[in-house]
């Protein structure tokens, strides 16, 4: 799971358009640094999910950290100056027999406490235990 930090500030200091923009650009950035088996899913607001096949949590970790470089180094050029997009995350390996909807909602407690913790962090939840999977 992704959420843009300080989107709310986006939109109420620099404008709905300029958070439409935000939103844009974020996402042609984040699509530039996927595969084309990955996922990506805009949950609402400024919150991304993503499923990304063959990853696990330490390959996750590079390819946004690498998308955090990209979105630093290409910042949104809005009328008041450039804005920097900054990100927060929450990222588990989901087990095989977890259901996906488990595993989104792991991710997203991951997301919150990251959140909770500090603006720009990645924050991992280990995979469940095997009995812990079953609906």
């Amino acid at each position: 799971m992704i959420d843009l930090d300080g989107f709310k500030g986006i939109n109420d200091h620099h404008g709905h358009p300029v958070g439409d923009a935000a939103l844009v650009h974020f996402a042609t950035t984040l699509r530039q640094h996927m595969r084309p088996s990955d996922a990506i899913a805009r949950m609402g607001g400024d919150e991304f999910a993503l499923v990304l096949p063959d990853c696990n949590a330490r390959d996750a970790h590079r390819m946004l950290e690498r998308l955090r470089h990209a979105l630093i180094e290409s910042p949104l050029s809005t009328p008041s100056g450039s804005l920097v997009l900054r990100f927060s995350t929450g990222i588990v390996d989901r087990h095989p027999d977890e259901s996906l909807a488990k595993a989104l909602a792991r991710a997203d407690a991951a997301l919150l406490e990251a959140k909770r913790q500090d603006k720009a962090r990645q924050r991992t939840c280990r995979p469940p235990r095997p009995e812990a999977t079953r609906q």
